[in-house]
């Protein structure tokens, strides 16, 4: 009886870990010190609780953690369009899991990386057009000028692209490198 009532609280923090193991040891201590078959399911039942209120309160916390890296990945570089932040935020609050907070902060990364090389794009061919636009009102501005300030922001855009990890094409290029890996690590043995 005392092994089946272990068994459920590890059941119960088998379905999100707790990082503080000690809710969970205890439980089992307060379990093995029953003497009487009567006696154990009340430490159970208090074990369980006591994990199930751990697990939330964990939760809650990386909730919020994980929420907060987000708005500091923002920061960084304010996206104008903050749907991508807003979006990954509700589906971090909504998730049930730890594991499920994972999925949700990597989804959100990914949107707001993808957002952010969106908005870098576009802010650049605004300047092109501007600049454009000032060489039609001023034809004498000599096309040398105009051809070395188009190619000042593509470079200014390009290193603060490369500055904040957002490499275009990177995605297509880690996937392709991570089933070459895979491949490989098939192939190889011990030390190699």
């Amino acid at each position: 009886l005392k092994d089946e009532a272990k068994k459920a609280l590890d059941d119960q923090d088998a379905k999100d870990p707790l990082t503080d193991r000690s809710t969970l040891m205890t439980g089992k201590d307060n379990i093995e010190k029953a003497t009487k078959k009567a006696d154990v399911e009340k430490p159970k039942q208090d074990a369980l609780s006591a994990i199930g209120m751990a697990q939330m309160m964990e939760l809650v916390n990386y909730r919020q953690f994980v929420c907060d890296k987000l708005d500091e990945v923002n920061a960084k570089d304010p996206l104008i369009d903050t749907s991508s932040v807003t979006t990954g935020k509700n589906n971090i609050v909504n998730a049930k899991t730890k594991a499920e907070v994972e999925g949700a902060k990597t989804t959100a990364l990914n949107a707001i990386k993808s957002a952010q090389a969106g908005e870098l794009e576009s802010a650049k061919n605004s300047a092109d057009t501007e600049l454009d636009n000032e060489n039609a009102k001023d034809p004498l501005i000599d096309e040398a000028a105009l051809t070395d300030g188009k190619a000042n922001v593509n470079k200014a855009a390009t290193k603060a692209a490369v500055e904040e990890g957002i490499v275009a094409g990177g995605g297509i290029a880690m996937l392709n490198a991570t089933a070459n890996v895979e491949k490989l690590t098939e192939k190889i043995s011990g030390d190699e």
